[in-house]
C-alpha cells in the first residue's frame, strides 16, 4: 500500500450524551502532516483540514484518550489522481492504568482508489489516415466526374 501525499481530513467526534447528538470538529495548528489540537467547534466550516505530509502520513496530537470517545477521520480532499474515500475511519483509545502521564497512540489507514485514465487516442497516425482518405476521395470524385463528362460527350 502506497502512502499518499496531500490527502486532507476533517477530525470529529459525536457527543451521544446530548439530544440531538452534537458533532464536534477539530481545530488544529501545524503543517506537513503534524498537527496539534487547539480546540473544538460545532461548525464544520470552521474545522481545520489536516493534510498528509511529505511522508504520506498525518499525526494528530492532543486528542483525549478517553475510552468512551470515538474519533472519526473523514477524507475531504483526495490526492491528485485518486478518488475521495466516502468512508470515515475511526480511532479510539484503550484506557491505560498505572502512570501519572501516558502517551497513547493509535494507527489507522485509509485506501483511496486510483482514478482510471483513458488511453491516448489520435496522434499522427490518425491525421495521416484522414489526409490520405480525403485525397483518395477527391481523386475518385474527380475521376467519376471526368468519366461522366466523357460518356456524355460521346453520346
Amino acid at each position: 500500500m502506497e502512502a499518499l501525499v496531500g490527502a486532507g481530513f476533517v477530525v470529529y467526534y459525536v457527543d451521544n450524551s446530548t439530544t440531538p447528538e452534537t458533532i464536534y470538529y477539530g481545530i488544529f495548528s501545524g503543517s506537513d502532516g503534524s498537527y496539534t489540537l487547539t480546540g473544538w467547534t460545532t461548525d464544520e466550516t470552521q474545522a481545520t483540514e489536516v493534510f498528509t505530509g511529505s511522508a504520506g502520513t498525518v499525526a494528530v496530537a492532543g486528542l483525549d484518550a478517553d475510552s468512551d470517545i470515538i474519533y472519526y477521520f473523514k477524507e475531504t480532499t483526495a490526492p491528485d489522481g485518486y478518488s475521495l474515500n466516502p468512508d470515515a475511519v475511526t480511532v479510539s483509545f484503550e484506557e491505560v492504568t498505572g502512570g501519572v502521564t501516558s502517551i497513547q497512540t493509535a494507527t489507522v489507514s485509509m485506501n483511496d482508489t486510483k482514478l482510471a485514465s483513458l488511453p491516448s487516442t489520435g496522434g499522427l497516425g490518425t491525421y495521416l489516415f484522414t489526409i490520405v482518405g480525403v485525397v483518395v476521395m477527391a481523386v475518385m470524385a474527380s475521376l467519376y466526374f471526368i468519366k461522366r463528362r466523357r460518356d456524355a460527350s460521346d453520346n
